[in-house]
């Protein structure tokens, strides 16, 4: 493992909820054989069985935080969980047509405990720029850390990023990601995935029922997004887009 990331997160202790939100943009999730990309959104509404018709509780989102209102955290608890070992747990770094991708174990020693159910770490994804979006305003970075639980329900906890300093916790894997999709996975060592999100104080985060970002944009999924920004360095941002950029085929719109 590269580095000694210190950007903990424990649990998190407060919460703002969305209270209201708009529709924003468009997570790499399978779409049978259809071909779609992020440069012609507009073709997803037409595509029979996907739910992409930007209705009801869709994501992304754009949060109004004029609108958005404080809740106390014992009525809505989000705590992380690791239990992997010291030197971490092993995922793998996947390369796709739109996304950066860490994949993690079936039985994952990550989890989050969200109202009292228990949601796996499946894996995470990176967007440039972000999908969620803030009073209007896109940021350099969105991460997202899918879960799945054992009954089938879905949360993402996300993360958006500025430029500024160098994330060490991205630069763990940063480099490791293939520069093909075509090419096998990489496998990466990641000393706790939770480092990813930032270290929030005092804990606050937005939550909102919504959907997957891209085709089929299944609905019944649970965002929560750390109110606090963290940081990622120029450097790597230019890295991330240069990658995802020459991939053949790429379907980012960077």
């Amino acid at each position: 493992v590269r580095g000694s990331p210190r950007c903990v997160r424990r649990a998190v202790s407060a919460a703002l909820l969305a209270g209201a939100f708009r529709r924003a943009g468009a997570e790499e999730f399978a779409a049978g054989d259809v071909d779609w990309s992020y440069k012609n959104p507009a073709f997803w509404k037409s595509v029979e069985g996907w739910e992409c018709n930007m209705t009801g509780s869709q994501s992304p989102i754009d949060i109004a935080t004029s609108s958005a209102f404080a809740m106390n955290f014992a009525l809505m608890p989000l705590s992380s969980f690791f239990n992997g070992s010291d030197t971490g747990v092993l995922a793998h770094a996947v390369t796709r047509q739109s996304v950066w991708e860490v994949e993690f174990q079936a039985d994952p020693e990550a989890y989050i405990q969200w109202s009292g159910k228990r949601f796996n770490l499946q894996k995470a994804l990176f967007h440039s720029p972000s999908e969620n979006t803030i009073d209007g305003r896109h940021y350099n970075l969105e991460a997202q850390l899918l879960h799945t639980s054992e009954d089938g329900d879905t949360l993402v906890a996300a993360q958006l990023f500025d430029v500024g300093k160098m994330n060490d916790c991205l630069e763990q894997i940063w480099a490791d990601f293939p520069r093909n999709a075509s090419t096998n996975p990489v496998a990466v060592p990641i000393r706790n995935p939770y480092h990813i999100l930032a270290p929030s104080a005092p804990g606050a985060y937005y939550q909102w029922m919504g959907s997957l970002t891209t085709p089929p944009c299944t609905p019944g999924v649970t965002w929560v997004l750390a109110a606090e920004v963290g940081q990622v360095s120029q450097a790597q941002l230019d890295a991330f887009r240069r990658g995802l950029a020459a991939v053949p085929g790429s379907r980012a719109d960077l």
